[in-house]
């Protein structure tokens, strides 16, 4: 399967196995283009960074990312996300895996097995810069799309993750704590979040969206819940708010563009969910940003 979006500057392309057990997620973000909150999915993430910076946030610790940087989200470890922080795009590819695929693949390697009780994990990042040569011939694949492309595809992922898992990652057996709650898949989870950071407050549809995603709300409620922790409405508007304090901060826009551009038809409605969300209003914000404030606004 294959799904691509443009965003406002940059774009996402998904390509995923007709079982959904592997996958990859090529992205070109800005800062603009794409807020994200905390959240967690179900598959190992191999997160590869081509150009560009992109920041995560994992487990309590932050760490940034760079050309031929290479790091591993584990299943149901909660992250958040920055790209575009260099007034350039942060430009990553992700090795979406379930954690079976995962699993058969070490076996090959040799790599002792784990038990129900246990789970394999990564921790930290690595650098190589081979993996961007690798990684750039599999973009070729998923630009061109010749005959025998889905095949190419699986094999080249394959070959990235044995080659990072013979020089770069090292898998650690670890204490299964508790069995993770049914979350949404990555690239449904991904396609919301992308389909949040293009709708302004009078254009987001929860019908519109789990219609894009091919799935009843009833399913993605629930599912997106458990992946973020929040109902699809309140992440949203958490989304619409960061980025109205991100305007606010430039000094460049009035309160009143702000909420026109967040596509907020009335201030009054603007104020209640600023407030709501954030416990002051748009002014005491923006005041507050000019005393260098904003950040700390109980300091004396």
């Amino acid at each position: 399967m294959f799904i691509a979006r443009e965003l406002r500057e940059g774009f996402s392309k998904f390509w995923l196995t007709p079982d959904l057990r592997m996958g990859v997620h090529y992205l070109q973000y800005f800062t603009e283009d794409y807020y994200c909150l905390p959240h967690m999915h179900p598959e190992y993430n191999v997160v590869i960074c081509l150009s560009g910076k992109v920041d995560f946030d994992r487990s309590g610790v932050s760490e940034s990312m760079q050309a031929g940087d290479v790091t591993v989200l584990n299943p149901g470890e909660v992250h958040q996300s920055r790209y575009g922080l260099q007034d350039a795009p942060g430009e990553a590819v992700g090795l979406i895996v379930h954690k079976s695929e995962l699993e058969s693949i070490l076996q090959e390697m040799q790599f002792s097995p784990c038990d129900k009780a246990q789970h394999i994990a990564f921790s930290g990042k690595a650098y190589d810069t081979k993996v961007v040569r690798l990684t750039q011939e599999l973009l070729s694949e998923l630009q061109e799309q010749r005959q025998g492309f889905g095949l190419l595809m699986h094999s080249l992922v394959v070959q990235i993750l044995v080659y990072l898992l013979r020089n770069c990652l090292e898998p650690k057996l670890v204490r299964t704590a508790v069995e993770l709650p049914a979350q949404l898949r990555h690239w449904e989870l991904s396609r919301a979040i992308e389909y949040m950071n293009t709708r302004g407050n009078g254009s987001f549809s929860l019908l519109g969206l789990c219609s894009e995603l091919g799935c009843s709300s009833s399913r993605f409620v629930p599912l997106f819940k458990n992946s973020t922790g929040l109902t699809p409405h309140h992440y949203y508007n958490k989304i619409l708010i960061e980025r109205g304090q991100t305007l606010l901060r430039s000094g460049e826009y009035s309160i009143k563009e702000v909420a026109y551009e967040l596509g907020f038809r009335n201030l009054s409605h603007f104020y209640g969910v600023f407030h709501t969300l954030c416990g002051m209003t748009p002014k005491t914000y923006q005041a507050l940003n000019k005393a260098g404030k904003a950040d700390n606004p109980d300091s004396s």
